[in-house]
């Protein structure tokens, strides 16, 4: 489970550019993966930012993105989805803007929620296809209009660096997922974002490169 546990997929909670709201997991792994993940997502803790045992604070916006994350449930069950935990806002703490930390299983790419940006408590869950090829996997999480940031956790490093080699992504983690170091190019693809800041490079430069920023740690 490692970086993907509920507490790290949901930070902010999912309101930050890097936050991982699409999730593909091998098939062999899938169903420990998802027993373990939705009991950590149900075990977060929603309340006022400012509580220190907090875990899951409000929206940024509560009309607009309500009725976002509502748009894209509603579009992921009509298709199929399955909801696992969430979906709704939480019937304590009362008022503010929260929403209950969403899991969807069942997904596929011609979600919206996995199309569109969500910028609250949701992730998609896809259980890859037996034997998937890592062609096919980065098939996949490249299936988007987006790529800032993408994260492959395996203790197989020549897998990783497969993949690394294919993802259209200005930042691929292995085993760790949302670290940003100054020394270090930061930068978007496709409708992510065009050329790169930090790194050292400040000036007209920066709009001409394509960096790819790989951050690795050993364990998962």
């Amino acid at each position: 489970l490692g970086g993907m546990r509920g507490g790290a997929t949901f930070d902010t909670p999912q309101q930050n550019c890097n936050a991982p709201p699409r999730l593909y997991v091998d098939s062999a792994v899938y169903d420990t993966f998802i027993s373990k993940f939705v009991s950590s997502v149900q075990n977060l803790k929603i309340g006022d930012p400012l509580d220190a045992e907090t875990q899951i604070g409000p929206l940024t916006r509560r009309e607009k993105q309500i009725h976002v994350l509502q748009e894209q449930i509603g579009d992921a069950v009509s298709k199929g989805a399955k909801i696992l935990c969430g979906g709704q806002a939480p019937s304590s703490p009362q008022g503010g803007y929260f929403f209950e930390p969403t899991v969807l299983a069942d997904v596929s790419n011609d979600m919206m929620c996995m199309q569109k940006e969500t910028f609250g408590p949701l992730v998609g869950v896809v259980k890859l296809p037996e034997g998937a090829t890592d062609e096919q996997i980065a098939g996949l999480m490249n299936d988007n209009v987006f790529g800032l940031t993408a994260v492959v956790l395996t203790q197989n490093e020549t897998k990783f660096e497969a993949l690394c080699a294919m993802l259209d992504a200005g930042t691929v983690y292995r085993n760790c997922a949302g670290l940003v170091l100054p020394n270090c190019p930061w930068a978007g693809r496709k409708h992510s974002g065009m050329g790169g800041i930090l790194g050292g490079v400040s000036d007209f430069r920066r709009y001409l490169m394509k960096p790819k920023t790989v951050l690795t740690q050993e364990q998962i």
